[in-house]
């Protein structure tokens, strides 16, 4: 066709040469470009501070442990660039190596600092709030140093290191992430095969102030909340998981209850008034959620962790021998007579011993 633009197929052919001369020429400028510029490494051993009596001498801090961490390069201040994204191990150490947008030295510095969440499979930490439910708060997080430690490189292969230890408002954060992570594995490693619902990251709510001092699960919300004067105490934690669980993969009888093990009354009703409403889906709920955080702690038995038994939460001797109830053969407020099977501590402690070494 006369004065037709479309080109001759030797014409296709001749433009995509050039197109991939011109490809791998850029390829090789990057590749080059890559290599002359350094690579810098920034590494790191997080740990927090325990508060004294927190766990036996001499152990005063453990690790931040499996947490999201974040390197970001400074630009002009206030601008900053999120360069790595990863987490720590178990021991709280994290590595990263990358590569700097021009090679630093004196004169063109790349400057860095480094961002810890409190998140990890198990658990997502909220900053700590004075406000009750419905309230969550959004995500915990801290810069290593106080002020944000900013480290410089100004050099080829330089590596800097950021180990830093966190205390006090920091510290009770991230100790929740140590706290329910063995609760979540042993949820994973102990179900049934052929259960398959998803265990997503509970999320965790810390709370103070006097309006209440409970710790619990609110299932309305899918949050845990726990009181600062249950701060440190893992027992406590793993109870409350298991609550938790019983929502996620189970079926969790939510009635919001006072309980000691044996008896059982309504929230808002002084124990003297005697009210008791046992019941067996009200000690079966407890009961599982009591012999959970004692299969807990004897699954990590070789490691142990912050935190007494009570506030709610039997010691395995307890389950092994639970005290007598007198609250058998008593009539509830709903007029039934009271059974052993409606006992927080006699169904904790039946699950314990059918799960327990023969020796325990």
């Amino acid at each position: 066709m006369v004065g037709s633009t479309v080109p001759r197929f030797h014409d296709f052919s001749h433009a995509l040469r050039i197109s991939w001369t011109s490809l791998g020429a850029c390829v090789t400028f990057l590749i080059l470009t890559q290599e002359a510029f350094a690579a810098v490494t920034v590494s790191g051993t997080l740990r927090y501070t325990l508060p004294p009596g927190a766990m036996p001498p001499p152990v005063t801090s453990l690790p931040v442990r499996s947490t999201k961490v974040n390197i970001f390069r400074l630009g002009p201040e206030p601008v900053y660039t999120q360069v790595w994204q990863g987490s720590t191990d178990a021991n709280g150490f994290f590595t990263a190596q990358f590569s700097t947008p021009t090679p630093p030295s004196p004169v063109t510095p790349s400057r860095y600092f480094v961002r810890v969440y409190a998140r990890n499979q198990a658990v997502v930490v909220a900053r700590e709030t004075n406000l009750l439910p419905p309230f969550l708060n959004t995500e915990f997080w801290a810069d290593v140093g106080d002020p944000p430690t900013i480290r410089t490189a100004t050099s080829d292969g330089v590596a800097l290191d950021f180990t830093f230890q966190f205390s006090d408002f920091a510290s009770r954060h991230y100790d929740y992430l140590g706290a329910f992570l063995p609760a979540y594995s042993f949820a994973v490693n102990n179900r049934d095969p052929h259960e398959t619902e998803n265990i997503p990251a509970v999320n965790m709510q810390p709370y103070n102030g006097a309006i209440s001092t409970m710790g619990f699960y609110d299932p309305a919300e899918n949050v845990i909340r726990l009181h600062s004067t249950l701060y440190y105490n893992h027992k406590v934690s793993w109870h409350e998981y298991a609550h938790f669980l019983q929502d996620t993969v189970g079926k969790l009888y939510s009635v919001p209850t006072n309980h000691d093990g044996c008896f059982t009354w309504p929230l808002g009703v002084p124990f003297a008034a005697g009210q008791w409403i046992n019941n067996a889906p009200l000690a079966w709920m407890e009961g599982f959620a009591d012999w959970y955080a004692a299969a807990v702690d004897d699954s990590i038995a070789s490691a142990p962790t912050p935190g007494q038994w009570g506030n709610g939460t039997p010691s395995r001797n307890n389950l092994e021998s639970a005290p007598l109830c007198p609250l058998v053969g008593v009539q509830a407020v709903d007029g039934h007579t009271i059974a052993g099977v409606e006992i927080e501590d006699y169904v904790a402690g039946a699950l314990y011993d059918a799960s327990d070494s023969p020796t325990m």
